[in-house]
């Protein structure tokens, strides 16, 4: 073997010669210890690089390639190796880690089992990164639930579209291996059938064994979805507010704020108190792409009104940094459906008869009110982070402006709404949205 003194260059590759009767003549940088050249008799080259293991302690050697492949290619691979070498890993280690997990996948794709497609879809799905992690979550609770039970050791071919449409059926009148059998689940229904449709499209796309068709293809939607329209109307925001009064700081502060922010359930229950950014404007809190509903980062204005309902839940602030903490240890406020009752019983022993609501319908409220106060159509729709309504895609990509100022304002004029709502103050009905103001 022969050392270069320095970086190894082409010059020096290409100057050097194979010993009488030698097989080949190894160059060695002197500059990235262990990367060398082995050139052949022929003029052929191998690239390779030597190292020691951090997991292990033993030397070894990789291939970088051969023929084509380039000094500065070769060099380039080396000293990406040497930083993950330098970094606590081993190259070879982790490739051969990835090809066992590959070779595992790929066995259990020609098995060709229903449980084999869902897990195969789920670690694709999950690689692609395309959309929000809880669509994902999402998708693999419904496979255990409703799927698994029914099909996970049958070969994924031999199901037809009989079979899905008995079992979306089944969902949607209250049967099959559901949580709550007996009750109808109509929404969960085409949600399931929707969800087998792209199983299988995912499956003929990917050539996965003994799929050659969409079993879920044109079957209709088992479930009739009526579009909810329930707002709260004044008198029962103001009584709503009063009602809340009596819940823990927790859940009061989490109903309160839904009805300030118009943000959905998963948006607002996982803030944390991280999540707040002050800057010139005000103050708001920002939620992350991996738990909104799009996908996308959103930036909610909070009101005065907000902000004080914040400062209640400076009293249960823990080391976790949750802004809604749940009585078990770590954990956040999930779904306050029981608050939610309760606050509905309070309220209609104060109104008498108040229909139901949810609290997705505070969202709803919060837009109606945003109406009600004469906010802008566009602006409106952004504070709930809706896509713009007419607003073409290619209008979105290139139009970047936040419109921090603006909706900082919006927010602001239907905090004063509300306050008046609450106090039953009759000026309530004239307070309205102006540029400026």
């Amino acid at each position: 073997m022969r050392k270069v003194a320095g970086e190894l260059t082409a010059l020096a590759v290409e100057k050097a010669k194979v010993p009488e009767g030698g097989a080949f003549v190894e160059l060695r940088c002197g500059k990235l210890p262990g990367f060398t050249c082995r050139k052949f008799p022929g003029g052929g080259r191998e690239w390779r690089y030597r190292y020691t293991s951090p997991l292990t302690g033993r030397r070894r050697q990789a291939t970088l390639g051969r023929g084509e492949l380039t000094l500065s290619a070769a060099r380039a691979l080396a000293a990406d190796m040497a930083r993950e070498i330098g970094q606590g890993g081993d190259p070879l280690a982790r490739k051969e880690a990835e090809r066992r997990a590959l070779a595992a996948e790929r066995a259990e794709a020609e098995a060709g089992s229903f449980a084999a497609l869902c897990e195969l879809y789920l670690r694709r799905y999950r690689k692609r990164g395309g959309a929000p992690k809880r669509t994902l979550e999402e998708d693999r609770r419904k496979i255990a639930r409703d799927l698994s039970p029914a099909w996970g050791d049958r070969p994924a071919g031999s199901i037809d579209a009989a079979e899905v449409r008995r079992l979306v059926r089944a969902i949607a009148d209250g049967r099959g291996a559901r949580r709550a059998p007996g009750r109808p689940a109509p929404v969960a229904a085409n949600r399931t059938l929707a969800l087998v449709s792209k199983l299988y499209t995912f499956a003929v796309e990917d050539g996965f064994p003994g799929v050659t068709a969409n079993p879920a293809f044109r079957i209709a939607r088992p479930g009739v979805e009526t579009e909810r329209d329930r707002a709260l109307s004044e008198p029962e925001i103001a009584a709503f507010w009063r009602a809340t009064a009596e819940e823990p700081v927790v859940t009061r502060c989490a109903l309160r704020l839904a009805l300030a922010t118009g943000l959905r359930r998963g948006e607002l229950l996982g803030a944390t108190w991280g999540d707040l950014a002050e800057d010139e404007w005000g103050l708001w809190l920002e939620v992350p792409a991996s738990r909104s509903k799009t996908g996308r980062p959103i930036r909610q204005p909070l009101s005065t009104l907000a902000r004080e309902v914040l400062r209640d839940l400076d009293t249960v602030r823990d080391g976790g940094g949750l802004l809604f903490p749940s009585t078990r240890e770590g954990k956040r406020l999930s779904d306050p459906k029981k608050a939610v009752a309760r606050v509905h019983a309070r309220m209609v022993a104060e109104l008498g008869e108040v229909a139901p609501f949810r609290f997705h319908d505070l969202r709803r409220t919060f837009r109606s009110q945003l109406s009600a106060a004469q906010v802008p159509l566009d602006l409106a729709e952004r504070l709930l982070n809706h896509v713009r309504p007419g607003g073409s895609r290619m209008a979105a990509v290139y139009d970047r402006h936040h419109h921090a100022p603006e909706r900082m304002q919006a927010v602001e004029v239907l905090a004063r709404r509300l306050r008046a709502i609450i106090a039953g103050a009759p000026q309530a009905s004239v307070l309205s949205f102006r540029v400026g103001a």
